[in-house]
């Protein structure tokens, strides 16, 4: 039982935002606020300017420059190599892996290519990915592992032989008391640059009567005002974790159109309709637009197929602090 005497750690780089990075301060924050437990943000790596990105000031959450060593305390890392490294001279405290993302697990340690098709290999069942895991030193200390996605459950269980426990993140609480308006909506289709732009541009080149905006040096509000007023939010990215975007499109109001990748491939962590779900072949293109624009000219209708995804965004936050107890 956690309580009074224990001190919580939860390591997280430093001036670092991203969606993983908030999962981390929103731990933090609920585990002082819902919980009075003695939980504490840990920045590495250690330097003398303010380490807290100024986009989580608002979790008020505080920070030390020194673990404490002992039995009783706990420290959280995400399962990056820079997370777990700081797991390295521990000798007492209880260690936990939060898994973020499944691919960046291997990413981080130079394991095989940024771009390279990991679905592919689980499906494979590659003995050099599951050697791999089982050999991590770092992964092994640790005293629990948890995962914000079913994805990496079902890889600890049935590949490595080990129980990862779920504790799935929410969304930044400015988006759930949003509603959308479906009259103030515009014929304009956004994307992720920095996920999938090869197979998004392919699309984009055969859809030149479409209007595609990207998002791109965008502030956390411009970035809610552009899918407020768009019908459509395609993502053809890799989907290492639960992204934060797609979740945020649909509570906008956007009908959602991925690639079938990462967390994507499971209904339980993206429980979008499969007719809105794509494998990444080149002669699926045609019929993804043809998604689109039924998307577009028939929007009224359609977006009653994300009522459930939508449901299910709103609900994260309540599910996440039960999953914590």
């Amino acid at each position: 039982m956690i309580g009074k005497n224990n001190k919580i750690y939860i390591c997280s780089p430093r001036k670092f935002a991203t969606g993983g990075t908030e999962s981390l301060h929103q731990l933090c924050f609920v585990l002082r606020n819902k919980f009075n437990l003695d939980a504490y943000m840990y920045y590495y790596p250690i330097k003398d300017e303010d380490p807290i990105p100024k986009e989580y000031i608002l979790y008020n959450n505080p920070y030390v420059t020194d673990i404490e060593d002992k039995d009783r305390n706990i420290v959280i890392a995400y399962e990056g190599f820079d997370g777990v490294l700081n797991f390295l001279n521990l000798k007492h405290a209880k260690k936990i892996i939060w898994f973020l993302s499944f691919d960046n697990y291997f990413i981080t340690r130079n394991f095989l290519a940024k771009d390279l098709d990991y679905d592919r290999l689980l499906d494979s069942k590659s003995q050099n990915l599951v050697n791999f895991v089982m050999s991590d030193y770092l992964l092994n200390q640790a005293n629990l592992i948890l995962s914000n996605s079913y994805k990496v459950i079902f890889f600890m269980e049935n590949f490595i032989g080990k129980r990862a426990y779920p504790l799935f993140s929410h969304i930044n609480n400015s988006f759930l008391n949003i509603k959308f308006n479906k009259f103030k909506k515009e014929d304009i289709v956004v994307y992720n640059p920095a996920k999938g732009i090869e197979f998004t541009e392919k699309i984009i080149e055969q859809a030149k009567d479409l209007t595609f905006v990207p998002i791109k040096n965008m502030s956390r509000d411009e970035v809610k005002q552009l899918l407020l007023r768009a019908k459509v939010y395609i993502d053809f990215g890799n989907h290492p974790g639960r992204d934060r975007i797609p979740r945020e499109a649909a509570i906008c109001g956007c009908a959602i159109i991925l690639g079938k990748r990462g967390t994507a491939r499971y209904p339980e962590d993206v429980p979008v309709p499969q007719k809105y779900i794509f494998s990444y072949d080149e002669r699926e293109i045609p019929n993804i637009i043809k998604t689109i624009r039924n998307a577009i000219y028939n929007y009224d209708n359609i977006i009653e197929d994300f009522a459930e995804f939508r449901d299910f965004i709103v609900s994260e936050e309540n599910r996440f602090i039960s999953q914590i107890k």
